[in-house]
């Protein structure tokens, strides 16, 4: 390879995997989900690919999205998006729930146990180190941190910039 190539290649950004494929290629499923446990699959929610990969197309600023309850949703978007960013773009994250109870829920149903089996995330994402501030609510990883908030208090929201920010059940 002559210099000139060698320039280049370290200044074109490497390609990146649209989250759909990051979630194929390194996320696992924990046993305790009610999904299937193992290796990560859209066989039961295909649809939902096109939604998880359109929010890294340039020029798109936000998603919104009509769907039933209980279709996979929190698993095959949120999850993986979250995922996703701390693996391949990591940068702060703020995760809006209707509830408190919502946010420890997740973390504790589907936070925790992804980043557990999932390799990747596991070297990144320390658990239970409270003296460092990692808490059911607030975690920290190189790069970036992962915050889940409630609407019910106007502090929670407006206390932090971050630079992803996704709401669960905005209905409620």
């Amino acid at each position: 390879m002559n210099l000139l190539s060698q320039v280049w290649a370290m200044l074109v950004p490497a390609r990146r995997d649209p989250p759909s494929e990051w979630a194929e290629k390194h996320r696992y499923i924990a046993s305790m989900t009610a999904e299937v446990s193992g290796q990560f699959s859209w066989t039961g929610f295909p649809f939902l690919r096109g939604i998880i990969d359109a929010f890294f197309e340039p020029g798109v600023r936000g998603i919104r999205c009509m769907k039933s309850a209980q279709f996979g949703w929190t698993e095959s978007v949120l999850a993986n998006l979250v995922g996703s960013i701390i693996d391949v773009m990591p940068a702060p994250i703020m995760v809006l729930f209707p509830k408190e109870k919502k946010a420890k829920e997740f973390n504790l149903e589907r936070f925790e146990p992804m980043v557990t089996s999932t390799p990747r995330l596991a070297l990144k994402v320390p658990l239970g180190l409270r003296e460092r501030g990692i808490t059911q609510t607030f975690k920290l990883f190189p790069g970036g941190w992962l915050k889940f908030v409630h609407s019910h208090s106007a502090d929670e929201v407006k206390s932090s910039s971050a630079r992803f920010g996704l709401v669960e059940e905005p209905d409620e």
